[in-house]
């Protein structure tokens, strides 16, 4: 398998774990804007498509955007949301590849809501 074919096959995983965590979670996609659901464009004359999904609920994860990005560009870029109160994680997570080769890894976890460099949300 090249390295571009095991990178897609990777992100595809990634995308099938992220959808199964948002069933897990009960949350629905919602609406949203059509040319934010589903872009497409060129890059150096290569087809690129970008499809997002935002979910929605009211358990622990709150929203989650997903994001993946097929063709010129593999990317899955994932946010998740949690509840605004108390001690809650942030998670963030992109990977950008061009032509078969990781462009971009970043992977962020943090707390929010409670952290002493960041006041609390007003009640």
């Amino acid at each position: 398998m090249e390295v571009a074919d095991a990178l897609t096959h990777a992100l595809d995983g990634a995308l099938e774990a992220t959808r199964a965590l948002a069933s897990r979670e009960r949350l629905a996609p919602r609406s949203i804007a059509p040319e934010l659901a589903e872009a497409r464009g060129q890059v150096k004359g290569r087809d690129l498509e970008l499809q997002t999904t935002i979910y929605a609920g009211a358990g622990r994860l709150r929203r989650l955007h997903v994001a993946r990005g097929r063709g010129a560009m593999e990317s899955l870029t994932v946010l998740g949301l949690a509840e605004a109160s108390g001690l809650r994680p942030l998670f963030a997570a992109d990977v950008v590849a061009f032509g078969g080769r990781l462009a971009v890894l970043f992977l962020d976890c943090c707390a929010i809501g409670g952290a002493p460099s960041m006041p609390a949300p007003p009640a």
